[in-house]
């Protein structure tokens, strides 16, 4: 059972990831505007490639990012109460599992929840950053450099048009849905 999980999951993010490139790539070769247009050559192995070795750096970095803050975290908790000694580089885990908390010269149960709320959001952060570097990025770079626009004689026609006078901010309510919140 767990062997056809893996596989479901492995084929679901394999289809996901083309249906996104073929998708992106039908709507980039139908859009025009006044005789300009785009043609996409975006490269499904290349962007399956980019997404999969991408988040396998993505996971490496932010396990050793958040490795080393909680390393740093321990000490700091060993530096300011002594009776964590014991449990050395561990004592993060110590006081965010409960079992480093309470006694003499021990940290409170808030002082757990704060290092335990501190390293999970320290972890998100980490994931957010190396995500973006190692894989969003990258393809992003992909589709900038397999994007072709056709028609560059046309785009002097193309403007933005003239502002619409608003007398007395006419739609504001509609925007912001104004009468359901009374």
């Amino acid at each position: 059972m767990p062997l056809l999980s893996i596989v479901a999951i492995f084929g679901g993010l394999f289809f996901y990831t083309r249906y996104r490139v073929v998708a992106l790539r039908y709507m980039a070769n139908h859009k025009t505007a006044g005789g300009v247009g785009l043609i996409s050559n975006a490269s499904f192995p290349r962007i399956f490639w980019l997404n999969f070795a991408g988040y396998i750096l993505t996971n490496l970095f932010t396990t050793l990012a958040s490795l080393a803050v909680a390393g740093v975290a321990s000490g700091v908790l060993i530096l300011a109460f002594p009776g964590l000694r014991d449990f050395g580089l561990f004592a993060t885990g110590a006081v965010s599992d409960g079992s480093g908390l309470g006694g003499d010269g021990m940290p409170s149960a808030e002082v757990g929840v704060f290092f335990a709320i501190f390293i999970y959001m320290s972890t998100l952060l980490f994931f957010s950053v190396f995500r973006q570097t190692f894989v969003l990025f990258p393809v992003w770079r992909h589709y900038a450099e397999t994007l072709t626009l056709t028609g560059g004689e046309h785009l002097r026609k193309i403007a933005q048009r003239a502002r619409d006078e608003a007398g007395e901010a006419e739609g504001m309510a509609e925007a912001f849905d104004l009468g359901a919140a009374i």
